[in-house]
C-alpha cells in the first residue's frame, strides 16, 4: 500500500527500489478458473504477537474496530514480530515527514465473521439482482472469509496482516484509500 500512494506523490527514489510491487487497492485477485483464490496454508510460527505502542514517533494507532464499537473487537493492535519488522522497514523507505498510521492487526475470529457478514449484507443492498453466490463471492473479493479449520485462517486471525495508511508526523492522513462501507 505505501510504496503505491508513494509512486502517486512521485517520489523517484522509492520507485526504483520497489519497482516490483503492484497495485494493492483492487478487490483480491481471482484464481485463473474465475473463482477466489484459495487461502494459503498457515503453518504454526511460533512468532509472537506483539502489542503496537506509541514507542514509534512515526507510528500511531487508531484501532478503528474497537472505535466503531464492533463487537469483541480490540483496543489495542497486534501483530506478528515480522510484521513488525515489516513496518520498521517501509519506515526507512519512507520520506522523513511520514509516518504510518495502523489500523487493524490482529482481530479475534468474532471480529472477522462480524465483517464478513456486514460487507456481504451491504454488498447484497447495493447489488439487489445478485444471487447469494455472487454476493458470497463479491464479498470474498474484499474480506476473508472466516474459517474454522486452523491450517486456512484469514491473515488477520493470524496476526500476519494489517490495515494501515499514511499519514503526515501528526498523525494527520494524507490519503483516502477506498470508500468504506462501514459507517
Amino acid at each position: 500500500m505505501i510504496i503505491f500512494i508513494l509512486k502517486k506523490l512521485n517520489y523517484p527514489i522509492i520507485q526504483r527500489r520497489c519497482s516490483s510491487i503492484v497495485n494493492l487497492f483492487q478487490p483480491i485477485g481471482t484464481a485463473s478458473n474465475g473463482n477466489s483464490p484459495e487461502s494459503p496454508s498457515v503453518r504454526e510460527s511460533q512468532e509472537l504477537l506483539i502489542q503496537i505502542t506509541a514507542a514509534h514517533k512515526r507510528i500511531f494507532i487508531e484501532p478503528i474496530y474497537y472505535q466503531q464499537k464492533i463487537p469483541n473487537s480490540l483496543r489495542a493492535i497486534y501483530v506478528r514480530a515480522g510484521v513488525v519488522e515489516s513496518l520498521q522497514h517501509a519506515l526507512t523507505l519512507l520520506p522523513k515527514e511520514y509516518s504510518l498510521l495502523l489500523y487493524d492487526g490482529y482481530r479475534p475470529s468474532q471480529v472477522q465473521q462480524y465483517l464478513f457478514s456486514y460487507f456481504s449484507q451491504q454488498l447484497a443492498r447495493i447489488m439487489p439482482h445478485a444471487t447469494e453466490q455472487e454476493v458470497l463471492q463479491a464479498t470474498k473479493k474484499y474480506v476473508a472469509m472466516p474459517s474454522a479449520d486452523a491450517a486456512h485462517l484469514a491473515p488477520h486471525l493470524t496476526g500476519g496482516a494489517i490495515d494501515l495508511t499514511l499519514a503526515d508526523r501528526h498523525k494527520g492522513k494524507l490519503w483516502i484509500l477506498v470508500q468504506p462501507l462501514m459507517k
